[in-house]
């Protein structure tokens, strides 16, 4: 993670801004009109590099608790281990899942597939993985993974419309290749305005078993299961300092099951 940024921050440094209309730069600005009123876009290498020094350890301490946990890391000690991140964007979640297995010293022979929609990511994408740019709104192909994440991908396509064509490729898929004990983890906003219920619903009827964690807003509702993750903060790296563009010091209101 700590190259991973460093790299952002050197691209956003050099980098001019995209716009040729004179307005001043405002990287930020550009991502929330996009997430409030647009389909979000990562074109601008400047503004994508600003994303990820932003948000990624903002994101990667989120799945940090989530797999401690869950613990679905655990149960492949000793084993291989292949997953697909769908929207792996910079691929967070490859670093976060390396370090914990490091930590917790399991033995995990891990094959890592990121799926994203932009090319603009691949100046970032880690030597350790394999990366496929793919619509999943059109294709999606489960076959031979262990553990597959939606990494923040549905609200977007709930918000553009795209919900329903992908819920169908996705369900299909399911059907068709995903292995029988193998995991789905859906990472998004924690908001029913978002997209979160209806995924749940078309989604949760394929499997046996099902559990659900947040960080912070709805919670499940009386007599829910759902289970709280309560450690909000990042941890500090003394690196941050030097870095052109403060990441968030915490966890956003997500919901993982």
């Amino acid at each position: 993670m700590k190259e991973l940024l460093k790299k952002c921050d050197r691209i956003y440094r050099e980098l001019p801004c995209c716009h040729s209309d004179g307005r001043t730069c405002n990287c930020y600005s550009c991502l929330c009109n996009e997430y409030f009123n647009t389909a979000d876009t990562y074109e601008c290498k400047k503004k994508l590099s600003f994303y990820v020094l932003k948000y990624a350890p903002s994101f990667s301490t989120e799945l940090y608790h989530y797999l401690v946990k869950s613990k679905i890391l655990d149960r492949f000690n000793n084993e291989e281990l292949n997953i697909l991140s769908i929207g792996c964007g910079c691929c967070h979640d490859l670093y976060c899942i390396a370090f914990y297995i490091k930590q917790r010293n399991l033995n995990i022979n891990l094959s890592y597939t990121g799926i994203d929609k932009s090319t603009q990511w691949e100046q970032l994408y880690s030597q350790d993985a394999v990366y496929l740019q793919q619509d999943v709104v059109k294709e999606c192909d489960l076959k031979g993974f262990d553990i597959i994440f939606i990494n923040k991908v549905f609200s977007t396509l709930y918000e553009n419309k795209h919900d329903k064509p992908f819920l169908d490729k996705l369900t299909e898929a399911i059907d068709r290749d995903m292995i029988f004990d193998a995991y789905l983890v859906f990472v998004d906003v924690n908001s029913k305005f978002k997209g979160r219920d209806k995924f749940n619903g078309a989604v949760a009827k394929k499997f046996n078993q099902e559990t659900k964690y947040y960080f912070d807003g709805y919670s499940g509702g009386t007599g829910s299961n759902w289970i709280h993750l309560g450690q909000k903060n990042v941890p500090k790296g003394e690196y941050f300092r030097s870095l052109s563009v403060k990441p968030i010091m915490e966890t956003k209101k997500n919901s993982y099951f």
